[in-house]
């Protein structure tokens, strides 16, 4: 056994009892050295975590700005888009960045086993968060928060569409990840099944403005300011004015800084890891999959306050598209050609095998509680509680390990 003052340990030696001469003096049993033991890992543990804790608390703030500059952008480039495309592709993309850095960081900085279950868990994990909280959240600030309406409706088409190729892209993905080697083009299936998704966005959208009659383009009617002022207003999340130069600016501006934010988590997440001598799954799952999902959120709940359900929706579900296909098929692709396959062996001591299936399970139950066209508030909270037992399972294992 080792005394809890281990310094004077070393300084005085220790009693036959194992007790430095320090504690022997002031008549320590057995009973005190133990529970001066746990009092002095906990205090250790707590002063530990809290730097980690701090990091990740500053990349969801960065990340929220982020989001901030890149709304605006998004909001203008995609101002002539048919309901559901715009969220779906420039919201979508935009804001799942952040799961593609962390991804990439992860992997090509542990090279090995480890590092990959991180970046599924936090694809993977992202991809639950999206699932089933944002629509949540978008519910929630509709019904409960502005009370502008006791439902909100969906079409049905944007349902389909993006239910379609986001069950695709999982279904593919679990199949990979029962493999025993993950291979390059393994990866390339992926995008491969992104840039089909989007083919169908596109072609969705030609034949529809084909078929109507030709609207005019929506201008902004607030003119352009200084660019320093115009940035400050965006951080702030108020409406600025925009040409398209700028948008673009405002957008790249916003990814970068998300971008910046995520080498701040990932390394926020292996420090947790290292402190509580889990495997990285369990700490990306929830906060690495959390923080980077903030931009989704915020994209969503500015959506469904608008009125835009179908963006709100087809932003999550895009997001989680991007996510499977994108932020995880790319990475793997990469590193594939660079480095040779990922030897997954049997995966289920890192979480991958475990996290596949409730990342499917968590959609499909979503996406037919949506099917019928109108949700309410009693969905909203029923996913809350959904994600609320997912953390709940996820702390336990942590506890566990």
């Amino acid at each position: 056994m080792v005394c809890p003052c281990r310094l004077s340990r070393r300084r005085n030696g220790e009693d036959s009892r194992g007790h430095c001469w320090d504690c022997a003096g002031r008549g320590m049993g057995p009973a005190d050295w133990n529970g001066s033991l746990a009092l002095v890992r906990l205090e250790t543990w707590n002063m530990a975590t809290l730097g980690p804790f701090l990091m990740i608390a500053l990349s969801c703030i960065g990340i929220m700005y982020g989001c901030n500059l890149f709304e605006p952008g998004a909001d203008f480039l995609g101002r002539n888009m048919r309901d559901g495309v715009k969220g779906a592709t420039i919201n979508a993309v935009g804001s799942s960045l952040p799961e593609l850095f962390t991804t990439l960081i992860l992997l090509f900085l542990y090279r090995d086993m480890d590092g990959f279950s991180g970046g599924v868990a936090t694809t993977a994990g992202s991809a639950v968060f999206n699932a089933v909280l944002i629509p949540a959240c978008a519910i929630i600030a509709v019904t409960m928060w502005a009370r502008s309406t006791d439902t909100i409706e969906v079409s049905r088409k944007v349902l389909v569409r993006d239910g379609f190729f986001v069950l695709l892209a999982e279904i593919v993905l679990i199949w990979f990840l029962g493999q025993d080697t993950i291979y390059w083009w393994m990866g390339a299936a992926l995008v491969f099944i992104y840039g089909l998704y989007f083919g169908a966005l596109m072609w969705g959208a030609w034949s529809s403005r084909d078929d109507d009659e030709e609207e005019p383009e929506c201008d902004d009617e607030r003119k352009p300011g200084p660019v320093i002022s115009d940035l400050l207003t965006a951080l702030r999340g108020d409406d600025v004015g925009l040409t398209t130069a700028r948008a673009w600016g405002f957008l790249l501006s916003g990814a970068t800084v998300v971008a910046l934010f995520c080498f701040v988590l990932s390394e926020a997440t292996v420090q947790l890891a290292r402190i509580w001598d889990v495997p990285l799954f369990l700490t990306t799952v929830i906060f690495a999959a959390a923080a980077t999902s903030v931009p989704d959120t915020i994209l969503s709940i500015r959506d469904a306050l608008k009125g835009n359900y179908d963006d709100a929706v087809a932003n999550a579900i895009g997001s989680n598209i991007f996510d499977v296909c994108i932020s995880l098929g790319l990475p793997i692709t990469i590193y594939g050609l660079v480095n040779g396959p990922i030897d997954l062996g049997d995966g289920s001591e890192n979480g991958v095998q475990l996290i596949r299936w409730v990342m499917l399970g968590f959609t499909v139950v979503v996406l037919a509680m949506f099917f019928p066209g109108k949700v309410g508030k009693r969905s909203g909270l029923f996913m809350f509680s959904l994600y609320g037992a997912w953390v709940l399972y996820i702390a336990y294992r942590t506890v566990a390990a």
